[in-house]
């Protein structure tokens, strides 16, 4: 029998809550403790997740000999010091996205992970999704061929996460919606595309809508609207990168435009073409024939599919599929693309 993998969640807020409910649908998988900002915080969140065990400083979670690994679900700053501190006392860590701040403090991370031998995993869970799996197996399987172009969106028409708090602060977010949003796809992309090695990227940002008074935000995540609040981060952004195989990719991200709310991935190869979010179709030619396939895909739960991963990486020693080095190399891309628009010019990645 597999032994219970317990685990202890830093920062218990939305994010967090899907995280323990996905423990709570692995076998063998147990939250026994949170870590929230402040006791009383703590206590509350508790009982929303349902463990009798927490703290108010995550510090002193850590030293639980117990547990065995951490999920950080925290603001994008704590993420690099959260993450260290955990592998520091021994945990495995799945870290949720963006890996970091920035690449610095990601490659941070992974050397942590080295020294303390221990498994640190990117909570990039549309790898784990029922269309990021079949496209991996398709494109495995050689029905695209060689891939040269990738174009990823991820747009909201009215969308900006906790208006006027942390996620709109440069300090403590990073970025906006590319950090935030975006990552998500461009993850997805390389995976897919086997991370091609990046050459040089080039973009522009814009701070049009988010930050007026008359904004009309959705109240993402639960979050409630300060309208007039610190907007200091982009709500939308655009770029182009180039790889050194030759491949190329066009990428937008966008908390707040005058356009239709979507999420577009599509991969393009010599032999078909996957446009793979929404849904899964694949575009090719068989016997002088354009054809079109729409796969039928089985309905999974992305979250519970990876924290069923990341607890079998545990028990066997395994590599998780998304892993630290692949966060980097996504890491690096990202921070090139905001070096460019900052710099209005073509940047080495």
């Amino acid at each position: 029998m597999n032994r219970t993998i317990r685990i202890g969640i830093i920062g218990a807020g939305a994010i967090g809550q899907v995280h323990a409910d996905s423990c709570r649908q692995v076998p063998g998988v147990e939250v026994v403790a949170i870590a929230e900002k402040g006791l009383a915080r703590a206590k509350e969140r508790a009982a929303v997740v349902g463990v009798n065990r927490y703290f108010g400083d995550y510090r002193k979670m850590l030293a639980l000999q117990e547990i065995d690994a951490v999920n950080v679900c925290t603001p994008n700053y704590l993420h690099c010091p959260m993450t260290v501190d955990a592998l520091k006392a021994g945990k495995h860590v799945l870290c949720e996205k963006p890996m970091a701040l920035n690449t610095a403090e990601a490659k941070n991370m992974v050397s942590a992970a080295r020294r303390a031998k221990r498994i640190l995993m990117m909570a990039f869970c549309y790898r784990f999704s029922a269309q990021g799996q079949a496209a991996k197996n398709l494109i495995d399987a050689g029905e695209v061929g060689q891939v040269y172009h990738i174009r990823v969106e991820y747009i909201r028409r009215r969308g900006v996460p906790g208006l006027g708090g942390w996620f709109t602060r440069k300090r403590q977010a990073g970025g906006g919606p590319m950090l935030d949003v975006g990552v998500h796809f461009l993850d997805l992309a390389m995976w897919l595309a086997g991370f091609p090695d990046p050459r040089t990227a080039t973009a522009a940002s814009h701070r049009i809508l988010g930050h007026r008074k008359d904004y009309t935000c959705l109240g993402m995540w639960g979050t409630t609207p300060v309208p007039g609040g610190p907007f200091e981060v982009e709500d939308l952004l655009g770029g182009f990168v180039r790889f050194r195989n030759g491949v190329s990719l066009r990428v937008e991200a966008a908390w707040a435009c005058n356009s239709e709310a979507r999420g577009f991935l599509e991969i393009l190869g010599d032999k078909g073409g996957l446009h793979i979010l929404p849904q899964l179709e694949l575009y090719g030619q068989k016997n002088g024939q354009l054809l079109d396939v729409k796969p039928q895909l089985r309905k999974v739960d992305e979250y519970v599919l990876e924290m069923e991963h990341f607890a079998d990486c545990i028990r066997r020693g395994k590599r998780p599929i998304p892993t630290g080095d692949e966060g980097v190399k996504v890491q690096r891309i990202i921070d090139a693309l905001y070096k460019s628009a900052k710099l209005g010019r073509e940047v080495e990645v």
